[in-house]
């Protein structure tokens, strides 16, 4: 059975398994709580002991893990939503050609 990303990211805490992303990103401006951002900047050392490891790692593996669980936690009614919405983006995102990160003023 495949680990889920949560015990992926406890075990690239804990110095015990890496892993990487190869994708598409979407730079954004983000701003952080300071007692969120403490606790990134303290994963990301203790991952580091073992592995290189960005902040933008870290922060898309929390993302990720939380997404997954809100996912876990939606009705049919309510996934089937979501599914449309985020393939909206995607696919606005992606299947333009253009991955700047620039946004298009409308």
């Amino acid at each position: 059975m495949e680990p889920t990303n949560l015990q992926v990211f406890v075990a690239e805490v804990k110095g015990t398994g890496e892993s990487e992303y190869m994708g598409v990103y979407k730079q954004v401006p983000l701003r952080l709580r300071a007692d969120i951002f403490a606790e990134v900047e303290a994963f990301q050392e203790m991952m580091a002991k073992t592995q290189k490891v960005s902040r933008n790692k870290v922060i898309n593996d929390l993302l990720r893990i939380a997404i997954d669980e809100v996912k876990n936690s939606l009705d049919e009614a309510s996934m089937a939503d979501f599914n449309m919405h985020a393939s909206h983006y995607y696919n606005d995102f992606t299947g333009s050609g253009d991955l700047a990160d620039d946004e298009v003023s409308k």
